[in-house]
């Protein structure tokens, strides 16, 4: 009796921690600078103004901001398969490229600078832009 309460302690204690390593890494994988560009992505795709605006450091009416929504929105809408890689890092910025394949033609990179703070990583428009020349085209 007493090895089945203890086999039975073992499968909870494992399902427990199994469930607490899962919301751990999905924590994890909605709050990343990848993240935040897939969020970004899907928010000036489907229109939701507010979510871009919260991943911009730049207000949303901001030229660089809505330069760099057209430029999600163009490259986004026609592709067949979205990449999304770090591309390189500091401990507050780090450049995440995003690779737009299309079908028959050749894919398209946008890069997307980020800043950590205090409420996450935010897309810094301005610097986005910045490196805009180098990363489209492939």
């Amino acid at each position: 009796m007493n090895g089945q309460r203890s086999g039975t302690s073992s499968v909870l204690a494992a399902v427990i921690l199994s469930a607490l390593t899962l919301s751990v890494f999905a924590s994890a994988r909605n709050s990343g600078p990848e993240s935040a560009v897939r969020r970004f992505g899907s928010a000036v795709l489907t229109g939701d103004v507010e979510e871009a605006a919260f991943l911009l450091m730049q207000p949303i009416n901001d030229p660089y901001s809505q330069e760099l929504s057209r430029r999600a929105m163009v490259f986004g809408r026609e592709a067949n398969d979205i990449q999304v890689f770090r591309s390189q890092a500091s401990d507050h910025r780090i450049l995440v490229t995003v690779l737009f394949q299309y079908p028959r033609h050749l894919p398209v990179g946008l890069g997307y600078v980020l800043m950590r703070t205090p409420n996450g990583w935010k897309i810094d428009a301005r610097e986005s832009l910045a490196i805009a020349p180098r990363m489209i085209g492939g």
